[in-house]
């Protein structure tokens, strides 16, 4: 798997570091943001990646739901980049 960019990185970290998952407008915007970075970047980002930043930044998050949150935001990552 390719390593993301340092542009995806800041952008997946600053979405997951607030409330990714508030459907706040704000936040939505971080998410779009980040995936248009990897689509701009020809990347794509697995739930490892995002498991792993967000247990970084979120350690007070259940396992559980960490996981949960990070497969549902893979797979919705996963079809945006499809779209295009």
């Amino acid at each position: 798997m390719l390593m993301l960019s340092q542009e995806s990185k800041e952008k997946m970290r600053l979405w997951l570091d607030l409330w990714p998952d508030s459907c706040h407008p704000e936040d939505e915007k971080r998410k779009s943001d980040f995936i248009k970075s990897l689509k701009a970047n020809d990347e794509t980002v697995d739930f490892d990646d995002l498991y792993n930043c967000y247990r970084e930044l979120k350690p007070e998050i259940i396992e559980e739901v960490a996981e949960e949150r990070c497969r549902e935001w893979a797979e919705e990552i996963e079809h945006s980049l499809k779209l295009t």
